[in-house]
């Protein structure tokens, strides 16, 4: 179900729930709806506490007003009074509008969207509800900047990318983030980030492939079966399994349904669900490259095995099989193969590449070096020998960029460094104006946070 739709479909449940009109096909179907969107949840209860409070204040304003008074001298004239129908009448509409207009406001602070600039050839709209395709001609650039930090990706011409998920509301980045999740199904993506909230990590897919970003830039090729990854500026937990396939990651309970017609299927028989939905690969990277083969079976005459997850009411036992095979696949397509170290110069390229970007809206920009068929340098499905002469580059793994973001560095000689400020090890980058400086931990008298 698109997302529209299912905030449409929940908008009438809901009015229908209020008045109590709900059948109990149509109760179950709306507790569904706020079980898969922690959004409608909140509203739900939003609702549900305006319609008690409401409720609670009318028996106490009907209390107070039609309740019997003691004869007393000194309070019968106040009672006598306020038991008037008009005032009642009127002290009622008060209140009502006075808590619709307080509901109102709670309601567009939590609905507010993040902070989005978009160009090209996407619309804001169907960001999250459809694909996302560009043509030879086009290209579509995205660029979240607000108080939890700032995300800019753009996708080139010639490539097919789905947004999964994304925070709808400022309210609710606030408590988890961006949450920022896209899959690549063919062609280029580059993407920079800086996050300040680190429960809103961003993450990309591609066949099988989970890449986590912690505050990094990275520049993903999908082209002729293959795909390349590049991680620079800071680092990356990548991750590979069944459960990344995009299936799963269009449907988060297709895993549940398929581990639970497995338990029926073999009642008195233990099942392999656990060791079919586990990881087969899991690396960090930073400042490396690692290449991949893309998910495919080509030698299948029949149907598309990935499609075949999609269907309703599928044999257990056939879908354990496909899941194997489908896993077997992943391991296939990753065995042997490790990050490569990016060199300097290549880091020089991306960079000057990525700045290029970041202010333009133009089509034609030169991309980094293609994936190469016959690539020695990234090509690792077999490992060199000359590795192995080299102990010195295996043992030593370089420091993990921490990205800080935009802060003000005091040297002990007095001068101050503002900029986008990079920690690696015991030493600081300040990016100044494009211009980036190195000290050392040892210069600095203190850091702005």
């Amino acid at each position: 179900m698109e997302r529209k739709d299912l905030h449409e479909e929940f908008e009438e449940l809901m009015s229908l729930f209020l008045f109590g009109e709900t059948t109990q096909e149509e109760n179950r179907k709306l507790n569904e709806i706020i079980d898969l969107e922690p959004e409608l949840k909140r509203r739900y209860e939003n609702y549900i506490r305006t319609q008690g409070g409401l409720k609670e204040h009318k028996l106490g304003l009907e209390k107070l007003l039609f309740e019997t008074p003691k004869r007393s001298g000194k309070t019968g004239f106040l009672q006598a009074n306020y038991r008037n129908p008009f005032l009642a009448a009127a002290a009622m509409v008060f209140l009502v509008v006075s808590l619709t207009l307080i509901f109102k406001t709670n309601t567009t602070q939590s609905s507010k969207t993040i902070p989005m600039e978009v160009a090209g050839n996407c619309d804001r709209e169907k960001l999250l509800s459809d694909w996302i395709q560009t043509d030879p001609n086009s290209f579509c650039d995205v660029k979240i900047d607000g108080t939890d930090g700032t995300v800019h990706f753009r996708i080139f011409p010639n490539s097919k990318v789905r947004v999964l998920n994304l925070a709808k509301s400022i309210e609710e980045s606030k408590t988890e983030g961006y949450k920022l999740s896209l899959f690549l199904q063919k062609g280029n993506l580059l993407l920079n980030e800086v996050l300040f909230n680190p429960q809103g990590k961003t993450t990309l897919y591609i066949d099988g492939t989970s890449i986590r970003l912690t505050g990094t830039k990275v520049w993903i090729q999908k082209e002729e079966g293959r795909a390349k990854i590049d991680v620079w500026d800071g680092a990356a937990e990548i991750r590979s399994g069944v459960r990344y396939i995009l299936p799963f990651l269009l449907d988060a309970r297709l895993e549940t349904s398929i581990r639970e017609s497995s338990a029926v299927q073999n009642e008195n028989t233990p099942t392999n669900s656990d060791r079919i939905f586990k990881d087969v690969f899991e690396t960090k990277i930073s400042n490396a490259s690692l290449e991949t083969d893309s998910l495919s079976f080509t030698n299948d005459s029949s149907e598309d095995s990935l499609s075949i997850l999609e269907q309703t009411n599928i044999d257990p036992r056939k879908t354990s099989l496909l899941l194997e095979k489908i896993q077997k696949k992943i391991e296939t397509n990753l065995s042997g193969k490790k990050p490569s170290v990016l060199s300097a110069e290549h880091i020089q390229n991306l960079e000057r590449f990525s700045e290029r970007l970041e202010n333009s809206k133009s089509v034609n920009i030169e991309l980094p070096l293609k994936i190469e068929k016959e690539s020695k340098t990234f090509s690792i499905s077999k490992v060199p020998a000359s590795t192995k002469h080299r102990p010195e580059t295996e043992k030593e793994e370089p420091a993990q960029p921490v990205r800080l973001g935009n802060k003000t560095i005091r040297l002990k000689d007095g001068t101050e460094l503002k900029g986008n400020v990079t920690q690696y090890g015991d030493k600081y980058v300040v990016e100044i104006e494009g211009r980036k400086q190195t000290v050392s931990s040892k210069e600095v008298e203190s850091i702005s946070f």
